[in-house]
């Protein structure tokens, strides 16, 4: 995580990226869409996701969908 906030990567509020104690956090950033779309930095729930269906489009709709149901 700390190296993405190094590269500049924010929330999309323009915040800082949340802190994480593990240095050994995985985070992956897709770009669905190319590099003119919306980019999403995705933890480990989202590669669990694409082990049951290997879809960008699918895990970003349930992930998306269970942000909206929180």
């Amino acid at each position: 995580m700390a190296q993405w906030q190094e590269l500049g990567v924010r929330t999309i509020y323009g915040s800082d990226l949340p802190l994480v104690a593990d240095p050994d956090f995985k985070a992956s950033l897709v770009m669905p869409a190319g590099k003119a779309g919306p980019a999403f930095l995705t933890y480990k729930n989202f590669r669990a996701l694409l082990s049951y269906n290997c879809s960008n489009f699918y895990a970003l709709g349930v992930s998306l969908l269970s942000d909206e149901l929180k």
